[in-house]
């Protein structure tokens, strides 16, 4: 599990602010699971 940011960004290749909000939700995604987790 955990996709490496390069790799998202070849996935989807938006432009530079729109990559960055797809890994910034992913971040907080990933952020609230492990505090759940925890």
């Amino acid at each position: 599990e955990g996709i490496p940011p390069t790799d998202l960004f070849e996935i989807y290749p938006l432009r530079p602010g729109q990559a960055f909000g797809l890994f910034m939700a992913r971040f907080n995604e990933l952020m609230e699971l492990r505090q759940c987790a925890a």
